[in-house]
């Protein structure tokens, strides 16, 4: 799981609830095809994952240097009872198995948590079940944060002297999908 590494140089664990062993979509209990694509996307270079919380909701999360935007699941946005925004400009998602997808709202300022500390992030809601969060450079850039994929850390701030360290999950085979 992962957890947060503040100046002072403590570490504080971030207290989350496993996720349902369940995936969303076949209904099976630890789907392979799931595990599998996600295995993939953390292997990937410019990505690590972790274990958010979101109004008290655990969120599997992808940090992806590869994703322009970030997004939430929509499966998942309807479990936060958050009233989405209309964007002023739709927007036309690419997907990496290709498709178009347009988006005309977003959930604005979500609370992610990070242990004891909140970096609220803009979603745009799109039809996924690999991860519930996939955070991109829009949100990297706006935190000032950057990927360490050897530690599998998000640095904040100065990588010299971080504002705080996110560690991401040390290994997928424990986490399990929704």
């Amino acid at each position: 799981q992962g957890h947060a590494l503040g100046s002072s140089s403590q570490r504080r664990s971030t207290e989350t609830l496993p996720p349902p062993p369940f995936c969303a979509t076949c209904g099976k209990k630890d789907c392979p095809q799931r595990e599998a694509k996600a295995e993939y996307a953390a292997k990937t270079s410019g990505t690590i994952t972790g274990i958010l919380c979101i109004n008290d909701r655990t969120v599997f999360t992808l940090f992806d240097t590869g994703a322009m935007h970030s997004i939430i699941s929509t499966t998942f946005a309807k479990k936060l009872n958050m009233t989405p925004t209309p964007l002023i400009e739709r927007i036309i998602i690419s997907t990496p198995m290709k498709n178009h997808t347009l988006i005309d709202h977003e959930y604005v300022n979500c609370p992610l948590h990070f242990g004891d500390r909140i970096r609220p992030a803009n979603l745009l809601p799109i039809h996924m079940f690999d991860f519930d969060v996939i955070l991109g450079m829009d949100w990297l850039a706006s935190h000032r944060a950057t990927i360490d994929c050897y530690a599998r850390t998000v640095i904040f701030g100065n990588v010299r002297q971080p504002e705080f360290v996110y560690h991401g999950s040390s290994s997928l085979k424990s986490v399990k999908l929704i």
